[in-house]
């Protein structure tokens, strides 16, 4: 395997061994997304996410740190894309735009960033944890995945892994190789975090992930919905109510892998699977540990 090769296994709990529902009933496979029109193919890689701004322009991170935007014409068709900002070096992945218009991204490598509107300067907002956080207080984001802004400006985002993101052999900032590691391992180092827009705190407020992703804050801002890929759940973090600062199942045993989770306009949420149930999830209770001369 490649960096930081295998670390020590863990003993996976049952409870986190994912059961994957059949693709019948509600998940029969069908062909209703061959319908969908594909925007800028041949022009953008890698675009993990898409935020929709006021007027409807499209806000489009790729792999390589670009950052680029599209606008509607006047018959609300999308055509030309263009570069707007460069993030720097890593892999931004979940990104959304604050009250101020400044666009805020979780970025595999450097944390929590965000572009400033006004300057277009990258600012780093959250690179480590608050050392006043009741969890993980200094503790290090290896690998911030997704993030959502809650009506009062706290911004809750996801770190998938204390794996780090680090550039492959040709120089991309390898995601997958760190879901492999992290899946292989039995690495359930995945956290939800809050960052105070007014103090600059980071909070950690739960972890136990294995491979923490999608983050949406429920319509009526009760809860925070995150998933968690490898056991192929939808969790629910309260925020407020009787079981404020507890967590639980939402949704669990999808056919597939959840990725992002973004919210509905009906208050509802999509989940996007990245990929269906594999074979290989049936021997994760089998794993390889590494050699004792290693």
């Amino acid at each position: 395997m490649p960096y930081p090769s295998f670390g020590t296994v863990q003993t996976i709990p049952s409870n986190k061994l994912p059961t994957p529902s059949a693709l019948t009933g509600p998940y029969a496979p069908n062909e209703v997304l061959k319908n969908v029109t594909k925007l800028f193919k041949g022009k953008l890689q890698g675009t993990e996410s898409v935020h929709v701004s006021e007027g409807g322009t499209l806000w489009l991170p790729d792999k390589y740190g670009n950052v680029f935007t599209a606008e509607p014409d006047s018959e609300g068709r999308y055509n030309v894309v263009r570069k707007v900002a460069y993030l720097g070096p890593s892999r931004p992945l979940g990104h959304t735009m604050d009250a101020d218009g400044n666009l805020l991204v979780a970025d595999s490598a450097k944390g929590l960033i965000m572009l400033e509107r006004a300057s277009g300067k990258v600012v780093i907002l959250a690179s480590q944890v608050s050392a006043d956080s009741p969890k993980d207080p200094g503790s290090v984001i290896s690998y911030a995945n997704d993030l959502d802004i809650a009506h009062d400006g706290t911004v809750y985002f996801t770190t998938s892994s204390d794996i780090p993101v680090v550039p492959n052999a040709i120089g991309l900032w390898d995601t997958f190789a760190v879901f492999t590691l992290t899946m292989l391992q039995g690495s359930i180092t995945g956290r939800l975090l809050s960052y105070n827009p007014k103090t600059q705190a980071t909070h950690v407020l739960a972890d136990g992930f294995w491979y923490a992703n999608g983050v949406a804050v429920a319509q009526d801002q009760s809860f925070v919905a995150v998933a968690e890929t490898v056991t192929m759940t939808v969790h629910k973090f309260w925020l407020n109510g009787p079981k404020r600062g507890q967590t639980e199942v939402m949704i669990d045993s999808l056919p597939g892998f959840p990725d992002g989770v973004s919210l509905a306009v009906d208050g509802n949420f999509w989940i996007t699977l990245v990929a269906p149930n594999q074979p290989f999830v049936k021997v994760l209770p089998y794993r390889c540990a590494p050699s004792p001369n290693t």
